[in-house]
């Protein structure tokens, strides 16, 4: 209601990205996709620089749900070359790669983030890419990467995984993964 009072594209813009993850939330995938496309042309439509930005992370996470993210492996690889400063890309990737079935590339980028020390922020994208390794290492069987994770995870096994653009699970669920692969 407040959306038709007010005349901001901007919070229009907003309304309908949350209409998406409602549509994720809720289960409903196909319609979040289509909200996911409207909110995309839309923000294109307006100006907003983000607009292709969050189309792509509602696509990986819709992908992810279906358990086709392996189909996005080349625009990963690169929002990876374009935002090398968002680690959490490198842990979608290696999912992505697990998720195929490359579970030798997958290993590969597990094992130079766990030696790396799984160095990141503690922002929106700590929790998502903590999520994204722990799928990745338990199709691959990583229990060094799992053991880490775990330790790292358990502190917030009460929270949800969410960028507020994309949901995944909850913590827990990520926690039950690492402790039937360990």
């Amino acid at each position: 209601e407040l959306i038709d009072r007010v005349p901001s594209a901007f919070q229009r813009w907003t309304h309908q990205r949350w209409q998406v993850v409602s549509a994720i939330l809720a289960g409903d995938l196909r319609d979040a996709e289509r909200l996911a496309g409207e909110t995309w042309t839309y923000g294109e439509q307006i100006g907003q620089p983000d607009a292709a930005r969050f189309f792509g992370l509602y696509l990986a996470n819709i992908r992810g749900h279906q358990g086709r993210l392996h189909e996005l492996i080349p625009q990963i690889e690169q929002a990876l070359v374009e935002s090398p400063g968002l680690p959490a890309f490198r842990a979608v990737l290696a999912n992505a790669f697990a998720s195929s079935g490359d579970l030798r590339r997958a290993g590969a980028l597990l094992e130079a983030d766990r030696v790396g020390g799984l160095t990141m922020r503690e922002d929106m994208q700590w929790t998502s890419a903590h999520a994204a390794w722990t799928n990745a290492a338990v199709l691959v069987g990583d229990t060094a990467m799992a053991e880490v994770l775990h330790a790292r995870l358990q502190p917030h096994h009460d929270q949800v995984v969410t960028t507020f653009a994309t949901v995944p699970c909850a913590v827990a669920h990520y926690l039950g993964m690492l402790d039937h692969l360990l």
